[in-house]
């Protein structure tokens, strides 16, 4: 799922570590995604998927906690989250 990461970076190690937040969105009928920037940002997108209720997701100063905590620790850092509703607004 990422397209630019340098070769240090391990994609296995950072679907690892996200590995978490995709279960419990998963669980709930979404889908999530992600790219990671050259500067080791990750761009994290939630797909609606099989869920019909886009509202039922956390908000997004929570999610983006759920994902940043995710990736302490790693060379990654949260650089942006895109929810379902994102677009609507």
């Amino acid at each position: 799922m990422t397209t630019s990461e340098p070769a240090s970076r391990s994609d296995a190690e950072l679907a690892e570590a996200l590995a978490g937040a995709r279960t419990m969105l998963e669980s709930d009928g979404f889908e999530a995604g992600w790219d990671v920037d050259p500067a080791g940002g990750v761009h994290f997108t939630v797909r609606p998927g099989s869920a019909e209720c886009q509202d039922c997701l956390v908000p997004k100063p929570v999610m983006a906690a759920i994902i940043g905590d995710a990736l302490s620790g790693t060379p990654w850092s949260l650089a942006e989250i895109t929810l379902p509703g994102d677009a609507a607004e």
